[in-house]
This record gives C-alpha cells, structure tokens and sequence, in this order.
C-alpha cells in the first residue's frame, strides 16, 4: 500500500523540497500543539494540487506512506474536526477497494467545508462511493441526505447536469432534480435531453419516471410545446392537457401537434412550390420505354405476354400511392363518367374494391372534397364498387386529420350489418382506419358484438378484431384485451365456416411457390379474378409446357393432401366442440394461426399493446395462460408489438430463441428507430440469412422492411437487391416488397432503377411483376412528398397508429403462402393499411400571428447526437441552408439558420409556428 520507499524515488530538487515539506507537516499533525496549523498547511498543498485532477497529484503521492500512520492518529479526533476532512480527500487515492474511507472520513469531518473545497475530481469520487454504499447497505441514506443535496447542487452551478442526472439516476432518485434551481434554458434542455434519451436504455419502470421528472422539468418552466413531446413519449399526451396552456401561440402550436389543421392545404402548396403538382399516371413511374428493349427480345425468342387484371390492379395501386393527397389524377377524378368506369371495371371482383378504395389515397387527408367525390361509387349496382368506396371514406383522415362532423361514422355504421359480405368487410375496415387511435368507446361498443358473436363468419370478426385494435392502439385497455382474449379462445377451438361468401378464410391448400396459381389458372378454369388471362393464350402456355402443367398438378395435389389434417382441424367435427378449459393440442393451435385472417387476432390484442414494453403486458400473458389459450404465436406476436421500438436488448435475447417465423419480425420491431440495434440488426440477419431456417429466411427481406421504413441506407438496399434474384420465390417476393418499404416516399433514384431492373427481369411473371409495380409505387408515393416512417419529433416518438398500419401489412404476408392469400389473393386491399403509416415530411412555418406561411431560412441536414456534450454543439452535420417550406427525410433535422425568428415547436418538423424574436417580449421569451 505505501508504495515506492523513498530511496527508490529519483527526485528533482523542487519535488524533493516539496517531499521534505510534507513529511515535517505530517510529523508537526502527529503532534497535538502543533496540529491545527499543519493540518491547514497540508489542506493547502493539496487542495492547490487537486484543484484540476488529470493525474495523481505528487502531493497525494508522497503523502501515501504516511496515510496509515495519520488514520490512527485520527482515532481520538472528535467528529466534525477537519482531520477527517483531509483524511477523505487522500483516501480519495490511498485506500483500498471496498471501504467506502473517502466518503466515511467525509460524513466525520466539517460538515460546513463545502463539498466542493477539494475539486471537481473530489466529488465525482464521493459520487462513486455513495452510490456503492449505498448498495451494499454501508451507510443508512438518511444520513447522506444533505451530503446527496450538497453534491447535486455543486454539480449544477458547475454546468455538470450530466453528472447531476447520472448520480440521481444511480441513487434512484430523480425526485432530488425537482429541487434544483437550473440556472437558465440550457441548463434545463441538458437534464431534460438527458433524461430522455436515457429513458431508451433504462429498465422498467425506472424509463417511464425519468420521462415523467423531464415532463415535470418542463411544466415548471413552462415550456409546454416541449412538455407535450414528453408526454407523446410516454404514450399519454392528456398529460399536458391543452386548456391549462394560455391562450396565444404556444397553445396554437400544441393543438397542431395534436391534431394536425389544414395538411391537406400545405400538402398541396408545397407540391406546387416544387413544382409536383400535375397528376402521374402508373406508366410515368414505370417508365418502361427505359426497360423495352428487353420486352423486345422477349418477344423475339417466342414469348407472349399475357394481358392480366393482375396488371390492371398493379396500375391502380400504383396510382393510388403516388397520387396520394393531391386530389386529382388522370383516370378517376378528371376523366369523364365512361373512362371512370373502364378505370374500374378493367379489374374484377375485389380488384375493383381496391380501384374504387384507391379514391381514399388520392383524397388523403381531404375529408370534404372525397365524400364529394366518392358519394356517387355508394349507389353503384357492382358490390365491389361499393364496398371500395366505403373502404375509400375510411381511408380520407389517413387515421390523423379529425372530423367534426363525423361522417365516417354517419356512412360506414349502417353497413356493419349489411347482407353482403364484402360491403360489410369494408365498413368495419374502414371504421378502423378513419378512427384509428382515437380510442373511442362509442365505437367498441359498436364493434364488440361482432367480435364476441361466434357465428359471425371468420372474416368478419378477424376484421372487427383488426378495427378495434387500431381505434384503441397503445390504449392498453384492459376491458378490450379481455374480449379479444375471450375471441381468440373460442378461435382456438372453434372456428366457424364463413357464410355467404366464396372468400374462405379457413384455411386453404397453399403452395410454397408464388407463381403457382398462374401455372394452376393457366392449365384449367380461372379461379382467381385478379389473373383475367387471355384463354387463347393460356391454351398454348398449355400445350407448350406439357411438363409444367403436369409438374403443376402434381405440387397441387400434394399441398391438398398435406393441408387435409388442417382443414379437418378447422372445421370438422373435433373443431365443434366446446372448451372446457384447455385448448387441447399446441400444434393444432398453432396450425389455426398460420392462415393470414386468423393472424388479426393475435395482431388485435397486440396493437392494444404497442411500444408499452413488458409490465404493461404481462397481465395479458397471464390471462392467456389462466384460460388456457396455449398458442405461443398469440403471446410471441403479443412481445413483438409490446416491444416496438424500444430497443431493448434483454427482449432481443429473448427473442432469439423463438424457432418460427416471428422472430426476424419482433427483432426488427424492437430494432426500428434505434440506430446501435439497427447495426445489430443487419449482423443478425446476415448470419440468419447463411444459417437460418427456410421459415425465418423468408420472413428476412420482410423484417429488414419494417426496420428502415423510409430510410434506403446503402448496405440495406444491397441486401435486398441480392434477395430479390434468389431463387425462393417468396424471399424474392418479400424481398422485392422490402424495397418498397425502404424507399417509400423518398423518390430514390437507386432503388427506383433497381426496381425498373427488376420489372424487365420478371416480366414473364405475372405475381412477381405484380410486387415489382407495388414497390415502384411505394417508392414514388405521394410523388416524394411523404413518408411512412413511424416515428416523429425527431425520431424520439413512436406513432403507434403508423407503426399499427406497417404491421397490418406484414403480419399477413408471414408463413408461407400468406403473400398468395393476401397481396396476391383476394386479400389485397389489406395494403391500404399503409395508408395510416403515411404523413407528409415537410416543414412549413406559419407566422404565429396570421398563421400564414412566411418564408424561413433553414439548415438542414444528417442528426448528430449532442446528449450530455459540452457547450453548444451544432445539432446538425452537411447541412445545407434552404427557404422553407422544405422536405426532411428520416435521420435528418432542421435548425434555424438565424436568431431572426422563434419557433414554437421542440422539434422542427411538419407545421411550425414562429415568431421574429424582436417582436416576443416577457414570458413569452423563456417559453420559447
């Protein structure tokens, strides 16, 4: 412990003279005449050396032999004498691991020495020491409870609010911040910031108090416009409710954060700023004159191209996308009554549902001119037309912009008991899209019937399960959980028939192979209505690949065969029986769930749950487990949307061990918005890509989707380019939708050649072309004037209603064959649930005073992290400077390019209020 014997030391003669000081001082202490004078003596010498501690002080150093001898020599001082107060700063250095000396010597001395006398390094030490005693029960904490408050007070005056959180945050009280006096703005944004981005990496609930005290910093300063973003991150924004926020701009700004106004009237300014404005038809996206030189040489080796409503579909989801909130396009606003009708009537069957629905895309956001607009679709003679446009009403509010007047409700209630199957479909649906979030109980006590009426057909509670997941998303309500538990009990043992419609949702026989059903439909009776192919056509595809058509045959019979058990499961008579308590066989449970409408309810009751992580949940799991609904699908999809985006590794562990398709899903959920888990993410799915199961393989290029919504990052799109060329179909397939996802609303060029690349590669077939015109028209949705990444306020807030529509979507596309159910089925229409992921990426400043857009100069440019940096750090790297209105897409932020305006708003993004800071005087001033 004493270290080096002075022979050994090689001094220079001021260390030397400094040496020799010391020891007389230390032999002057051991005398009691003497002591008081060389006590201030050596307190001088060292605080003078500990003043700014980078290494060892050589005062510490040569002071260490004699630190056993000045401890005994202290045994007979009284407490409170500055002896112990000496004896702290060197045990600082000198004692052993595990003794707690520094911070014991301390609480013995003067208690009136500040805390602060010996240096910073001095009580980040006493920091340390506090935190281990605590722990190990040395010290009571009532004892340190002036010292805590002493130390939290030196640490803020000294700017070190980092300090100040870590130490809170260590001792486990975060309360103690509350009766801190922060200096000024800064001070309180460098614990605020703090606290909430520790929240991200804290366990339950200790992430949910940290978020609740920068809450409570915030109100107290009256920063309400910063309070709210809190309060979205907690999931409760009637935490800041909006009548205690004074009337003026500040409550104008809340209440645009809240329900956005007029998105519909910016949307479009800023297209005709950006000069975007004219309608796009499908083949403008295609821009296939660039890939015909290889239809021409498809048709010169003999290969004829087959006209499909398959195509015709494609086209009109494509058109719906990227005409999406414009109002207006080239086939079913401005043509006349005929062309209208072509439009639509080119599909069949549900395909015109999803051509008549794509009238909700392009109204998006304006609630009045597309019930003007749709009104004359309800009285069509088709039912499919009807039913889309009832799917259409729905889709108007995009699940975000409010309707005072309540017309989706007045229009959609009246059909949820309709005879026709379809119309009835739609209206539940789109109840669910318009009011998604909004959590209303008029509208569950409208739905819950349905869903707890076991002779409803399959289809129809799997879709009332579905609407009332996403009106009441992230509610955690305990009432709905227990009704969809109740529903998903009765489907475990007893799945009904569906009635009245040829749309079977029970289970069918299914083929691993996308492109089976063309071959199916080629060789015998179209049974498909999305695959209208030319039967002169068909017949000599026939005739020509007499091999094909009997592999065909062959792989369909198998399937049948192999699905038998499961049908019989479904609905023969063993499913009839009523349950007494346990859901019998795991695997016949499991079996239920692999059909893509059986999956909503599960998804239901985990909607109810998103992004609430695992306390919140668990009484859900053992509900689940009380009624004996013995489904791991159930509780493991349950996880995955409990657990989206937060990032929590524990939870990733736990995952890793699941053995079915949901795995990749729930890793990327937990991974989305987080970019370290993100890395994390794209090293997993590398090796699970060499490694993996065929089941979890496939759902990969799906995963990777979900995680980098609207953010094409390089190495992302090189994944999915390569799987787009594999040579399982559905991975190609996913892979392909993947890209879609990617680059959705971002107009990226790389993507949209890759795509185009793609679309001359499948060209011959049909299902794959058909995911090719889907991505196409993801990737130019809204004509780059949206995004649909789930998250907001600077990627620190999860909008669970479009993380709710990005999982609708891929839910049912899991398990093999779900893509032919569903996207390449009669279940296409479920991709307009995109719809709720969808919100324009602008900046639009409005004046606070006309509310008006009022040109700003702006930086915009890649997020850097500055959480707990010193100083003022630029927030922004490679910015470049712009007037707005502007475009920001994910991982990048704007900043303000002068002190010349205010703005209103934590975050600057969507509509802004600001405000020249020459004219804002008062306590207006600080709540900026």
């Amino acid at each position: 412990m004493n270290g080096t014997t002075d022979e050994t030391l090689d001094l220079s003669p001021e260390d030397a003279e400094l040496k020799d000081r010391l020891d007389l001082l230390v032999d002057r202490v051991l005398d009691t005449t003497t002591r008081p004078a060389a006590l201030s003596a050596l307190g001088d010498i060292i605080r003078t050396a500990t003043s700014s501690l980078t290494s060892v002080p050589k005062p510490l150093k040569f002071l260490r032999p004699h630190y056993g001898r000045l401890k005994k020599q202290a045994q007979d001082e009284p407490n409170g004498s500055f002896f112990y107060n000496l004896l702290s700063v060197l045990a600082m250095t000198m004692a052993e691991a595990g003794t707690f000396e520094c911070l014991l010597f301390r609480l013995r001395g003067d208690s009136s020495l500040p805390v602060g006398y010996w240096g910073q390094e001095y009580v980040r030490s006493l920091v340390g020491e506090i935190g281990e005693a605590l722990e190990a029960g040395k010290v009571e904490r009532k004892e340190l409870n002036p010292l805590i408050s002493e130390i939290l007070t030196y640490l803020v005056e000294k700017r070190a609010e980092v300090d100040a959180c870590d130490f809170c945050l260590e001792i486990g009280e975060l309360d103690r911040l509350g009766q801190l006096t922060l200096n000024d703005r800064l001070s309180e944004d460098r614990v605020c910031q703090y606290l909430t981005s520790c929240a991200v990496y804290l366990p339950e609930p200790e992430n949910e108090n940290a978020l609740r005290w920068a809450l409570n910093l915030y109100l107290r300063a009256n920063r309400f416009s910063n309070a709210y973003r809190v309060a979205k991150m907690l999931g409760d924004p009637s935490l800041v409710p909006v009548d205690r926020v004074p009337p003026g701009p500040m409550r104008t700004q809340i209440e645009l954060m809240q329900t956005p106004r007029d998105w519909s009237k910016h949307y479009r300014a800023v297209a005709q700023d950006l000069e975007i404005l004219e309608a796009k038809t499908p083949e403008d996206i295609y821009k296939s004159h660039l890939v015909e030189s290889g239809r021409r040489l498809s048709t010169l080796i003999g290969t004829v191209h087959v006209d499909s409503a398959r195509e015709n579909l494609a086209a009109a989801f494509v058109n719906g996308f990227v005409n999406a909130g414009f109002g207006s396009d080239k086939f079913l606003t401005n043509p006349s009554d005929d062309e209208r009708r072509n439009w639509i009537f080119r599909n069949r069957a549900q395909g015109m549902l999803s051509a008549t629905a794509s009238l909700g895309m392009i109204f998006l956001y304006d609630v009045d001119g597309g019930l003007a607009e749709i009104d004359k679709y309800l009285y069509s003679p088709e039912e499919f037309v009807r039913a889309g446009a009832l799917l259409a009403i729905g889709l108007l509010s995009g699940g975000r912009v409010p309707d005072e007047c309540d017309a989706a409700l007045a229009l959609l209630a009246e059909h949820i008991e309709s005879e026709n199957n379809n119309e009835r479909l739609a209206a539940i649906l789109g109840l669910g899209f318009a009011y998604a979030g909004t959590q209303r109980v008029d509208l569950m006590e409208l739905l819950a019937p349905i869903l707890v009426d076991v002779s409803s057909p399959v289809d129809v509670a799997a879709v009332t399960a579905l609407a009332v997941g996403l009106i009441f998303v992230s509610s955690a309500n305990a009432d709905l959980a227990s009704t969809l538990i109740q529903a998903i009990q009765d489907r475990c043992v007893d799945v009904p028939r569906e009635s009245n419609t040829t749309d079977a949702a029970g289970p069918e026989p299914r083929t691993t192979e996308l492109d089976a059903p063309e071959r199916m439909e080629l060789v015998g009776p179209v049974s498909d209505p999305n695959n209208d192919t030319v039967p002169g056509a068909a017949a000599e595809h026939s005739a020509s690949n007499p091999e094909a058509s009997q592999e065909t045959a062959t792989s369909t019979s198998t399937n049948q065969e192999a699905e038998a058990p499961s049908n019989a499961t479904n609905g023969g008579p063993a499913a009839s029986a009523p349950s007494s308590g346990g859901t019998g066989n795991d695997a016949q449970n499991e079996a239920i769930f692999r059909h893509s409408l059986n999956r909503l309810f599960p998804l239901a009751l985990g909607l109810l749950y998103l992004h609430r992580r695992g306390l919140a949940m668990q009484p859900v799991l053992d509900a689940l487990h009380a009624m004996g609904v013995q489904a791991p699908f159930v509780s493991q999809l349950l996880e995955c949307c409990a657990f989206y985006g937060t990032g929590d590794v524990l939870a990733l562990q736990r995952f890793l061990s699941w053995e079915n398709e949901l795995m990749p899903l729930a890793a990327a959920a937990n991974a989305s918005g987080e970019r370290l888990m993100q890395q994390m993410l794209l090293r997993l799915f590398d090796r699970m890509l060499q490694l993996g199961s065929d089941t979890q393989r496939r759902v990969v290029p799906l995963a990777l989707g979900l995680a980098f919504v609207s953010d094409p990052r390089l190495e992302v799109v090189d994944i999915l380019s390569k799987l787009s060329h594999d040579g399982d179909s559905e991975i190609a397939a996913g892979a392909i939708l993947a890209m879609g996802f990617t680059a959705a609303g971002t107009n990226q060029a790389r993507v949209a050649g890759l795509l185009r690349e793609l679309s001359a590669f499948y060209a011959e077939d049909p299902s794959m072309l058909f995911m090719v015109r889907l991505a196409q028209g993801l990737t130019h949705a809204g004509r780059g004037l949206l995004t649909f990444a789930p998250f907001s306020a600077d990627a620190t807030v999860v909008d669970a209603v479009a993380a709710a529509g990005l999982l609708t979507v891929l839910v049912l596309c899991l398990g093999a064959g779900s893509l032919r159910e569903t996207l390449l089925g009669r279940h296409h229409w479920f991709l307009y649930a995109l719809a709720l992921a969808a919100r324009p990426r602008f900046l639009v400043t409005l004046d606070a005073d006309t509310q008006q857009p009022v040109p700003v100069l702006v930086r915009v440019g890649q997020a850097v992290d500055t959480v707990g940096q010193a100083g003022r750090p630029r927030g922004i790297t490679g910015f470049q400077t712009h007037t707005t209105p502007v475009l920001i897409g994910v991982g990048e932020r704007a900043e303000l390019a002068s002190d010349e305006w205010a703005c209103y708003a934590p975050v600057l993004e969507g509509l802004v209020l600001v405000h020249r800071r020459d004219r804002v005087t008062g306590s207006a001033q600080k709540a900026l």
